[in-house]
């Protein structure tokens, strides 16, 4: 994590319309998610545990995230997944499309009244990323690279 170059913001930054999401993985499983830390690239949920799944994503698993004030649900991958001493479970999921890094970005820098942090993926640095996402050889990753790539090209 000392690898970070945006700032996160934890909960107690997070206005309420920003605190709680619907996280989607696999076919047909979702769940609301209490926000504990946030930032363009990146959050961390805590799911309680009345209402934690037994079929949780795994890492680098595909997740799909909708904040409830946009109405419309981002793209991320699943970093990992732990299980708190409390029976929560915690996801981390990062956001690997530009177009959406920058959206969360302007919405956070809105919202909290920060100033816009630089974003670190240029397009031909994303080209070369979904590149190598392509060339993997864990699957997850390949079929990810494989959809980004039909993105850029379609």
């Amino acid at each position: 994590m000392k690898e970070r170059h945006l700032a996160r913001y934890d909960t107690q930054r997070l206005p309420k319309s920003l605190s709680n999401v619907t996280i989607s993985w696999g076919a047909d499983s979702s769940v609301e998610a209490n926000v504990a830390n946030f930032c363009a690239h990146g959050m961390r949920v805590t799911i309680p545990k009345l209402i934690a799944p037994t079929d949780l994503p795994g890492k680098n698993d595909a997740i799909k995230v909708k904040l409830p004030i946009i109405h419309v649900w981002l793209t991320g991958m699943c970093v990992y997944v732990t299980h708190e001493a409390d029976g929560s479970v915690a996801v981390g999921i990062y956001y690997y499309v530009p177009i959406e890094q920058n959206f969360l970005n302007k919405l956070l820098s809105k919202n909290l009244n920060v100033p816009l942090q630089e974003c670190s993926f240029v397009c031909h640095e994303w080209e070369e990323f979904v590149d190598k996402l392509c060339d993997s050889e864990d699957p997850k990753l390949k079929s990810i690279g494989r959809h980004e790539k039909e993105m850029l090209e379609a």
